[in-house]
C-alpha cells in the first residue's frame, strides 16, 4: 500500500494551484491527471478534502497509483495496508504549496513539454482576483510555504510585485521561495519584486553557453550569470539579508565532471551568491549523471536529500 506525503499535508512543496486555478496533488502533475479540484467553484479546503483527493487517498491505500506520474514522485512512500487506510482519516490541511502564476515561458528547456502543457491550462497567466482570493484562503488555512512556481517563468508577470504584495498582505509571516531562469531579472523594477521573496534559485546549468545550450535551449549564459550578480549586488545595496540568493546548477552526463563542479564553485563565490546547488537529473535518459549516480564527488559540498550544496554565508535564521 501506498501514502502520499503532498495529498497528507505534509509534502514540501505540497499540492499546486495552476495558473488556471485547478489544483493539483503535486509538483510532478505535469501532464493533467493529477488534477483534483477548480478553485473557481470551490474552496482550497473543500477541493483538498473533496473528493477527487480522497478517491486518490483511497487508490493508494488500496496498492494503485492514481497517476502514472506517483511513480517518480519523491512525496510517494509504501506501507502496510492497515496505516494506508488509517492515513485516509488522518488527512491535515497543507502547511506548504505551489502556486503557478504564469504557465508561460521564454525557454523551451529540452524534457519540457510546451506543446502539451499549452493545452492543458485554460489561462496561462493567474489574475490579480485570482491571487487575491488563493491569498485569502491560503490564510485561513495557515499556510506556512509557498513555491511561487510550477511549470512557467514567475518572472514573465508585468505584476510579479503586485502579486506577491497582495500574498503577504493576507500571509505576512509567510515564506515564498521561486526558481527562475534569471533571463529576465534585468531591470531594477523586476530586481525590487524578487526583494518580495525570502529564497531565489537561478537555475543556470553549466559554466558557459555550450553546455547551456544543451538543456536550457533559449537561455544565454552570460546574461544570467550577470543578472545573478546584479541581483545580488542590489539586495546588498539595500541592507537586506533576504532573499538568500542560489546558483541551481543540474547536474547532466556534460555538466557533472569534478573540474565543472570546481569551476562552478569558484565562479558562486565571484558572483557572491550564498549558496550553490548541485542536483543530479534523470532526464532526458541519455543526459543522466551516471558518475554521480554512482558516487562520484561525494566530498563536494552537504548533501540534502537527492542533491548536495555550498552555502557561502551563514543565515541563522534561515528555515
Amino acid at each position: 500500500a501506498f501514502v502520499c506525503n503532498s495529498l497528507q499535508g505534509d509534502g514540501h512543496p505540497g499540492v499546486c494551484v495552476n495558473s488556471d486555478m485547478r489544483l493539483s496533488c503535486g509538483y510532478r502533475d505535469t501532464d493533467g491527471t493529477g488534477q483534483i479540484g477548480d478553485l473557481r467553484d470551490m474552496h482550497f479546503r473543500d477541493a483538498f478534502l473533496g473528493e477527487e483527493a480522497q478517491g486518490f487517498r483511497h487508490m493508494l491505500a488500496a496498492g494503485q497509483l492514481p497517476t502514472p506520474n506517483c511513480v517518480r514522485c519523491s512525496h510517494l512512500r509504501r506501507t502496510t495496508p492497515a496505516k494506508a487506510r488509517q492515513a485516509v482519516t488522518e488527512v491535515r490541511l497543507p502547511f506548504s504549496i505551489m502556486v503557478e502564476n504564469t504557465s508561460a515561458c521564454n525557454l523551451k528547456c529540452v524534457s519540457c513539454n510546451r506543446g502539451v502543457l499549452a493545452g492543458l491550462r485554460r489561462k496561462r497567466m493567474m489574475s490579480l482576483d485570482d491571487i487575491e482570493r488563493l491569498a485569502r484562503e491560503l490564510s485561513e488555512i495557515g499556510v506556512t510555504k509557498i513555491t511561487y512556481h510550477h511549470l512557467g517563468e514567475p518572472f514573465l508577470s508585468k505584476r510579479l510585485a503586485d502579486e506577491l504584495e497582495i500574498i503577504r498582505r493576507y500571509n505576512p509571516e509567510v515564506r515564498i521561495q521561486v526558481s527562475s531562469n534569471g533571463m529576465l531579472i534585468t531591470t531594477d523594477k523586476q530586481r525590487e519584486a524578487a526583494m518580495l521573496f525570502d529564497h531565489i534559485q537561478i537555475s543556470l546549468d553549466g559554466i558557459n553557453q555550450q553546455m547551456v545550450d544543451r538543456y536550457q535551449r533559449g537561455s544565454c549564459f552570460e546574461a544570467v550569470y550577470e543578472n545573478m550578480k546584479r541581483l545580488v549586488a542590489y539586495r546588498d545595496a539595500r541592507g537586506f539579508n533576504r532573499p538568500v540568493i542560489c546558483w541551481k546548477y543540474l547536474l547532466f552526463r556534460w555538466t557533472e565532471q569534478r573540474k565543472h563542479q570546481l569551476k562552478a564553485l569558484e565562479m558562486a563565490r565571484e558572483a557572491n551568491v550564498d549558496e550553490i546547488w548541485f542536483e543530479p537529473t534523470v532526464s532526458p535518459f541519455y543526459g543522466v549523471p551516471w558518475r554521480t549516480m554512482l558516487g562520484a564527488n561525494r566530498d563536494i559540498g552537504t548533501k540534502d536529500g537527492g542533491m548536495r550544496y555550498v552555502s557561502f554565508r551563514n543565515h541563522e535564521d534561515e528555515q
